[in-house]
């Protein structure tokens, strides 16, 4: 792999990250046009754990990573094997217990909530775009 694409390859994380927030941003003002203060609520509300849950499955797959490279060097250096399997669900149990106090207090919400879940998915296909019409340079 040549040294410009592995380094625009590592760049990638944080030009989703920007993407997923700029999208957060626009998503809200456009939500408070069509559905007022409560629906940009929702959409921000989704958006923030959506990109909450980006960053920590980023940390856990480099938690992951250095566990499995430190496997054969020192030991001590590696994350535990707990922060590792606990990384994971817990991710997954902040989405729910987001989604089940909005299911309960504000299901008028859940719409613009679930918008705003999407948001970094969004992000995600952007970078794909990109990375797609850079390689065809």
């Amino acid at each position: 792999m040549s040294q410009v694409l592995e380094q625009r390859l590592d760049q990638a994380y944080q030009r989703v990250l920007r993407s997923a927030i700029g999208l957060s941003f626009l998503a809200v003002v456009i939500a408070a046009f069509i559905t007022g203060w409560r629906g940009s609520i929702g959409v921000s509300v989704g958006s923030a754990i959506a990109i909450l849950n980006f960053v920590w499955l980023h940390q856990g797959a480099k938690l992951l990573v250095q566990r499995m490279m430190a496997a054969g060097a020192e030991a001590s250096s590696s994350p535990s094997k707990l922060r590792v399997w606990l990384f994971f669900p817990l991710r997954y149990l902040l989405v729910i217990a987001a989604v089940y106090a909005i299911l309960k207090g504000y299901p008028g919400v859940l719409v613009s909530f679930i918008v705003g879940l999407a948001l970094p998915i969004f992000a995600l296909m952007g970078e794909g775009v990109y990375e797609a019409a850079v390689l065809q340079r």
